[in-house]
This record gives C-alpha cells, sequence and structure tokens, in this order.
C-alpha cells in the first residue's frame, strides 16, 4: 500500500476520531449542540475542518459495511488502538481504491502557511524529517 496513503489515512483518523461521536448521522446535531455546550477544546477550525473532511468520505462509509461499522466502533472508543486501527485501514482501502477521493481529502491536510527555501552551498530544505540522514553530497569532512 502506497505510503501516501497510509500517511493520509493516519492523518484523517487523527482527525475525526475525538469529533466522530458528533459527526456520525444519529447523533450529530444533538452531537453539534452538546460539543458547543460542554466547552470541548476542540477548535473551531479544527471542527470546520474535520466536518469538510467526513462530509466527503461519508458517501463512501455509508456504502461500505465495513467501514461503517469502524466509524461507529471509533465513535464509541475512540481511544482504543483497535478501533482507531480497524478505522485506519478502512480509510487505506477507500483511499486505494478511490485515487479522486484520497486527492480531495489530502487537500484538507495541505498547509498553504509552510514556506520552505533552502539557500546557499550544500543547503537543505525538508519538512517533516525525523530519524533520517540528509546527505549533500559533501564527504570530504567540511
Amino acid at each position: 500500500m502506497d505510503a501516501n496513503i497510509a500517511q493520509l489515512a493516519h492523518e484523517t483518523k487523527d482527525l475525526l476520531a475525538p469529533v466522530l461521536p458528533y459527526l456520525l448521522p444519529a447523533a450529530a446535531e444533538a452531537g453539534k449542540a452538546a460539543l458547543k455546550k460542554t466547552g470541548e477544546k476542540i477548535s473551531e477550525l479544527t471542527w470546520n475542518k474535520a466536518e469538510k473532511v467526513w462530509n466527503k468520505l461519508w458517501p463512501k462509509i455509508e456504502n461500505k459495511p465495513a467501514a461503517l461499522e469502524a466509524a461507529e466502533d471509533l465513535a464509541r472508543m475512540p481511544d482504543d488502538t483497535d478501533a482507531q486501527g480497524a478505522f485506519s485501514l478502512q480509510l487505506k482501502k477507500m483511499f486505494a481504491e478511490d485515487q479522486e477521493l484520497a486527492r480531495g481529502v489530502a487537500e484538507f491536510f495541505v498547509d498553504s502557511s509552510i514556506h520552505i527555501t533552502a539557500s546557499g552551498e550544500r543547503s537543505v530544505a525538508a519538512n517533516n524529517v525525523s530519524n533520517s540522514i540528509i546527505n549533500t553530497g559533501d564527504h570530504e569532512g567540511r
């Protein structure tokens, strides 16, 4: 499975897990009111993003019983790693089957405020790099 699809599924699951109980149709309207009343620590920006991502995913999820069950399980148990894994797996499958859906969802995770510039001899520009070796080609001990 493509690493980008796996990363997209992971990011999507992380975004949706805390708000999924409020997004599932059976509880959506009551959930929105409860979310505002209880003062959940979910920003308006996060809520809006999650709602837009969910609206893209929902038509696929509601027509795929395994994905719907995974979403319902995650809504009931957002901290359960098995529920998270099952939902991520269903997202990966949906994204692999529908590249247009994957591109549409991925657009919500692009941060246009990030600008990276490499300037100067042997400079490196990167975003989200960890546990990596970056080689500029200079092996002379400089």
